[in-house]
């Protein structure tokens, strides 16, 4: 498990989605379509477009599964390589987005965590990219590169807790913010949600400004607050979404589309 990480996604085949903020609507070719985010419970309004600068789109995506994931650990910034499936998962995903990206081209950008970052340069690789890291653990400065905004959730005395009913037994109240109000939610010794959300909107409006489109490879709880930000969803609607990791969550002018893939990397 990552900071608020629920568990571990088999690689299966299931449909895309379509989100516009909340409401469910229309079936869209590739699945169905939620539309809405004009605020509400749990909600706000989508953020607007940054002016004069040109759309980009944002495909996220969370690491493959880790050691931790799979017993269970909550990790935070604590390192947890990526077992054999985690890494099947990346090169499914892979697959996918080299067919229907209209370009392989675009920026790559992960977490610095090694899961996160091994995953992207799967990804990388599948799209035909050049991949690997500079000297001293550095992104290497050309098709995958890391940013700090993006790491885990710094869920310090928790990291390592086997799981969150653990920490619901010991730290009841901490467990009732984290799904009730997680931008309230900070664990002794870690950061809090509204840190994590000021970097998830920071690395938004760079990524909006520069108007290119990018692959986020990261986190599941720092998807769900980029997600957050980006579609105006607030309180007990940030934990509510879907962290799957054989997915691809595309974002572009507040329209959520959610890809899944298959083991052989077709989209569903």
């Amino acid at each position: 498990m990552s900071g608020f990480d629920g568990p571990t996604t088999p690689g299966g085949c299931e449909d895309a989605i379509v989100h516009l903020g909340g409401k469910r609507g229309i079936t869209a070719p590739i699945g169905r379509t939620l539309a809405g985010a004009a605020g509400g419970p749990g909600k706000r309004p989508a953020r607007a477009p940054v002016p004069g600068a040109p759309m980009s789109v944002l495909y996220l995506v969370r690491h493959g599964e880790s050691e931790w994931n799979r017993i269970g650990r909550i990790q935070g910034r604590r390192e947890s390589p990526l077992t054999g499936a985690g890494r099947a998962q990346a090169v499914a995903l892979g697959r996918m987005l080299r067919a229907v990206l209209p370009d392989p081209g675009i920026d790559v950008v992960a977490s610095p965590l090694e899961r996160a970052f091994e995953t992207a340069t799967i990804i990388a690789g599948e799209l035909g990219r050049a991949t690997g890291r500079a000297a001293g653990g550095r992104a290497a400065a050309g098709d995958v590169r890391s940013d700090r905004r993006i790491i885990d959730f710094d869920v310090g005395i928790l990291a390592g807790y086997p799981g969150w009913d653990a920490v619901a037994a010991d730290y009841p109240e901490l467990a009732r913010l984290r799904r009730e109000d997680p931008v309230r939610f900070r664990p002794p010794g870690g950061e809090s949600g509204a840190d994590v959300l000021a970097r998830a909107r920071s690395f938004l409006d760079e990524r909006e400004a520069a108007g290119r489109d990018t692959l986020v490879v990261c986190h599941g709880v720092i998807n769900k607050f980029l997600r957050a930000a980006a579609l105006g969803i607030t309180g007990a609607g940030i934990i509510a979404l879907g962290e799957d990791q054989d997915t691809v969550y595309r974002l572009e002018g507040g329209v959520e589309t959610e890809w899944k893939a298959d083991r052989e990397g077709a989209a569903r």
